[in-house]
């Protein structure tokens, strides 16, 4: 097949697709869609990167030059297969910046209708996976138009909402400037398209993406403490791992504790990240948590109890903590053996955590 008869047939794919039938079979359209086709074609001869910001320029102008006449792209197919390849990880940030240019403009076309809800599936693919390697400039050029054309899309997200996600969660860098604007967003759109199908889509992103887990923890954790200092009632703190969950829905708790036990067996992650595990478990999954089935626990436990062969100090605190379910005193180093409230906390562990720890060695 020819370079230019695989062209026409992506742009033939393309309508066949995408549904793309346009009544408006007149000759503006007709030139509009002939000069969307040859800015692409300037794409297939570019050698050095600054061809392809040349290329971008081509096809951005011919967007801008139609923007007040059509609420379309022709092509879309090849459009956000191109300006996917302009994202390349070993592309300089300078192209990176012209084809986010580029999907403001398409972004700004599309969302006069309800197409870019219909068609972000094909742009989400090379957007979100961007924020995983973007520099500095590129990351808050990409929040922006995250805040300005994909958070409004609310329910309309949920076929790109793991990917939008996981793009949100490796912009949540603590001790960054964007970290305000991460969280903003997640919480945003938490509240937009719900916490069952989000924490569905959250969890799902901690099972398969490592670079997710620790902002992932860091999220949740500064939800729990957040409300903390502002429960009023005695059931909110049930009415928190509930959300978590995603409501009472026990496909989503098992995800929820599926992605907990591969963060806990994850060797090769930094101990900092399982310190936040485990200070999630403390708050939100005391061993005598209603949420979770014996077997459930039995599958943590199991596997976060190895991780006192990392033999980090502050791993076996926030471990102890949480097996004898001692959440008022951080400094402790091991097991208490003397006072009040160490029969307390020994009550806990021979009722709660032994029989779990017996259950694992079974």
């Amino acid at each position: 097949m020819t370079t230019s008869s695989a062209h026409n047939f992506e742009a033939t794919t393309s309508a066949v697709l995408l549904g793309h039938t346009p009544a408006q079979q007149n000759n503006k359209y007709k030139a509009y869609a002939s000069a969307v086709d040859k800015a692409l074609k300037s794409f297939e001869s570019t050698t050095e990167w600054a061809d392809l910001i040349a290329a971008l320029g081509k096809l951005g102008k011919v967007f801008s030059s139609n923007a007040k006449s059509f609420n379309d792209i022709p092509n879309a197919l090849t459009v956000s297969k191109r300006l996917s390849q302009c994202l390349h990880p070993a592309l300089p940030s300078g192209v990176h910046l012209k084809a986010l240019d580029t999907y403001r403009q398409v972004f700004l076309m599309l969302s006069r209708t309800q197409n870019l809800a219909k068609y972000l599936f094909l742009y989400s693919a090379g957007l979100f996976p961007l924020m995983d390697h973007c520099q500095i400039k590129v990351k808050s050029e990409l929040l922006s138009i995250f805040e300005q054309f994909i958070l409004p899309l609310g329910p309309n997200l949920r076929p790109a909402l793991a990917g939008f996600i996981t793009a949100l969660l490796l912009a949540l860098e603590e001790g960054t400037e964007f970290y305000g604007r991460a969280f903003n967003l997640l919480d945003q759109l938490l509240e937009k398209v719900g916490s069952e199908a989000f924490y569905l889509c959250f969890w799902q992103s901690v099972s398969g993406n490592p670079s997710a887990r620790l902002p992932a923890l860091i999220f949740v954790n500064t939800k729990i403490e957040k409300h903390k200092k502002g429960k009023n009632d005695i059931n909110s703190d049930d009415n928190l791992l509930a959300s978590f969950c995603g409501g009472n829905q026990s496909n989503n708790n098992n995800l929820m504790l599926q992605a907990l036990c591969i963060v806990a067996e994850d060797s090769s992650s930094s101990p900092l990240v399982q310190r936040h595990l485990l200070d999630f478990l403390c708050m939100a999954i005391p061993l005598n948590s209603k949420w979770t089935s014996k077997q459930q626990l039995v599958d943590l436990v199991g596997r976060t109890l190895f991780l006192v062969l990392r033999r980090d100090m502050s791993l076996n605190r926030r471990l102890y903590q949480w097996l004898l379910n001692r959440s008022n005193d951080m400094a402790f180093v091991s097991l208490p053996v003397n006072g009040v409230e160490d029969s307390t906390d020994l009550a806990f562990f021979k009722q709660y955590a032994l029989p779990v720890i017996k259950k694992c060695n079974s």
